[in-house]
């Protein structure tokens, strides 16, 4: 569970949203607390970009004029670590992971800080070197590192690795799919009459089915359906689950003590994985494993759902 910080840089309260494999708990999803947003923080004088895990320092940070750009991506808490560097004459830090390069710059003068966070997971964090200030920029985002390079940037590859990138992060939308879906015939017949989200359920509904007319249809009686949901009033860390089973648990108690917008979230979510759709690693995204209160489908959405429609 994160918690909410006092200025613009917010850990919010956020739970996971998941789905349960062969009728079990095995496999329910969630942010591991080995999990930690890095920020991404902004210097307008001297062009610098910082990345920190630590909310207190980009607080600061905020405090001395630095602009706070948001996540750059979800480290986790244990792996290979990055090494923090900073050089007296330049005011510049550097990251790196290579304990060469490490040492190397600490006998040219650069004073070691910490390690600053760790690399893990298979998704790229990539590295560009600007030739004329001297800075490094850091990014989950493909798109943005081919910018830089387009503009006199050197591509220096990857530098690490990341378990979820940046809103703007790239990743292979379409391998995000599950193993299984509960579409039976081109369709997903929905009932949700025993559970107090059915009207989020219903207006859920039409969000998927604007990228594919008539894939999820509701239907107000239970035995009709092969998807049917439930509330739950045990205490779980996850919102809700689905299961392959054809059954969504709504846990009451996690629900209703969040926001509308996280309970809206979570139902479009869940039929994400009636559709056969996995958690997608990019921060704050409707199917990412965290509720953001995100209620809008991304492109990236539309790309998983596109994929896992061929099996349909």
């Amino acid at each position: 569970m994160k918690k909410k910080v006092n200025c613009s840089v917010e850990r919010c309260m956020k739970f996971c949203i998941a789905f349960v494999v062969f009728l079990g708990l095995f496999g329910i999803a969630k942010i591991s607390k080995a999990d930690s947003e890095v920020f991404r923080l902004y210097k307008p004088s001297s062009g610098e970009h910082l990345y920190t895990k630590n909310v207190s320092e980009a607080n600061s940070l905020q405090n001395s004029g630095w602009n706070y750009e948001g996540v750059g991506w979800v480290a986790p808490d244990s792996g290979t670590q990055v090494f923090r560097l900073y050089n007296p004459n330049s005011s510049l830090h550097h990251y790196t992971s290579d304990t060469n390069e490490r040492d190397s710059l600490i006998k040219a003068g650069w004073k070691y800080e910490q390690v600053a966070f760790h690399s893990g997971g298979n998704l790229p964090v990539y590295r560009a070197y600007n030739p004329n200030s001297g800075l490094h920029n850091f990014t989950s985002a493909l798109g943005e590192q081919n910018s830089l390079v387009s503009v006199g940037w050197k591509n220096e590859g990857t530098a690490f690795y990341c378990k979820a990138t940046a809103p703007n992060g790239t990743v292979n939308a379409a391998n995000y799919i599950l193993p299984w879906n509960l579409v039976k015939s081109g369709k997903s017949i929905i009932n949700a009459t025993n559970s107090k989200y059915s009207s989020l359920v219903q207006n859920a509904i039409p969000k998927w089915n604007a990228l594919r007319s008539g894939t999820l249809v509701y239907s107000s009686t239970a035995t009709s359906a092969n998807v049917v949901c439930y509330d739950a009033n045990e205490v779980n860390t996850a919102l809700a689950v689905t299961g392959t089973d054809g059954k969504i648990i709504f846990y009451v108690k996690t629900m209703d003590a969040y926001s509308a917008n996280v309970r809206t979230q979570t139902a479009i979510h869940e039929l994400g994985h009636v559709l056969g759709i996995a958690h997608l690693p990019v921060y704050d995204d409707l199917m990412y494993d965290i509720a953001s209160g995100k209620t809008t489908l991304s492109t990236q959405n539309a790309t998983q759902f596109t994929a896992a429609a061929k099996k349909y």
